[in-house]
């Protein structure tokens, strides 16, 4: 009986998954983001990205950003962060060039 405008998806990633599982989630984010929800994504400061960049907790701001902006690219619409103003300005920048390349194939299909 929830209104779908309601519903918003969420791949729980570091959720009871294993490494392996976080990264086939996050490659496979187009497959998820192709449903007809919203996509919420929340990699920050995930043990993945420390596994992968082999850092603390406190220094994986960066890592947060790629797959921040990765989830953007994918198709995912809101990003839960620890360190908002750098990662929003990250997304921010990736909308504005997924906007352009819109807008360009647009203009070229008239």
């Amino acid at each position: 009986g929830l209104p779908e405008d309601r519903i918003v998806l969420d791949p729980g990633i570091g959720f009871g998954k294993t490494f392996e599982q976080n990264v086939y989630v996050m490659k496979h984010l187009r497959d998820l983001t192709s449903l007809p929800y919203p996509m919420l994504l929340g990699t920050s400061r995930k043990g993945f990205i420390g596994k992968i960049l082999d850092l603390p907790v406190t220094e994986r701001m960066e890592g947060t950003g790629a797959t921040c902006v990765a989830g953007v690219l994918s198709g995912c619409t809101i990003v839960r962060v620890h360190d908002v103003k750098p990662i929003a300005r990250m997304c921010r920048m990736t909308d504005t060039i997924l906007a352009e390349e819109s807008a360009d194939r647009e203009s070229r299909r008239k």
